[in-house]
């Protein structure tokens, strides 16, 4: 499975087989957890990327790994990143030599997650931006910029209108994170108004029961 997924380029599928692989304690885990820990930074960021990197990194045996520890974390923190850093971590450490990356071109992929990632990082920061400027940030041509964060725009990833004749990108709030805002308000609603509705039921049995005992005791007198 990881084998055909990694001839499609589904890292995130790739890293979620060898997790199952890791709990599994059948093999070697700690050769497959740094498997594990690669494909997930060569995944191109979601929701279910972003929290299995996040579960990784609370994980005691990423401990034993101080440099998988420190990538991770310069890909969770919202700042720019230096390609020139990463590239040194990953080919100065012999973890990153597994033969299974040997045809997979993952540097290219792994220089392409650095450069979303900054994409993602200027987006929180700026409500509208040159491209000339932005293309400086990323140390790219604004050509490759724009192709880039159009391809971003397009997969939900960043919310932003990119203006051609004043060559500006203008920002706005993800819709995903807007909708997600808006379902957690309405669940909560929801459950209070359950809440409130449940106080009001208990209140009109414990009347009923008052008056009943009420009735009960004059009765008796």
């Amino acid at each position: 499975m990881i084998k055909l997924s990694l001839h499609f380029k589904k890292f995130l599928e790739c890293a979620k087989c060898c997790r199952s692989i890791v709990n599994s304690g059948n093999v070697d885990n700690n050769r497959v957890f740094t498997e594990m820990v690669i494909f997930l930074l060569l995944s191109p960021f979601s929701k279910e990327q972003h929290e299995m990197i996040n579960q990784i990194l609370s994980e005691k045996k990423i401990k034993s790994f101080p440099i998988f520890a420190d990538l991770i974390k310069i890909f969770l923190k919202k700042e720019l990143i230096r390609w020139a850093t990463v590239e040194t971590i990953v080919s100065t450490n012999s973890l990153f030599q597994s033969e299974i990356f040997s045809k997979a071109d993952w540097i290219s992929h792994l220089q392409k997650r650095v450069v979303e990632h900054n994409i993602r990082v200027i987006a929180d920061l700026y409500s509208n931006i040159t491209l000339k400027r932005m293309s400086e940030l990323l140390n790219m041509s604004e050509e490759a910029t724009e192709d880039t964060l159009t391809e971003l725009i397009a997969s939900g990833i960043v919310s932003a209108k990119i203006d051609r004749f004043e060559g500006k990108v203008v920002f706005t709030k993800n819709d995903l994170e807007h909708s997600d805002e808006h379902v957690l308000l309405n669940q909560w609603s929801s459950q209070v108004d359950s809440l409130l509705t449940l106080l009001v039921k208990t209140n009109h049995m414990i009347s009923k029961e008052e008056m009943a005992q009420s009735i009960f005791e004059n009765g008796k007198n």
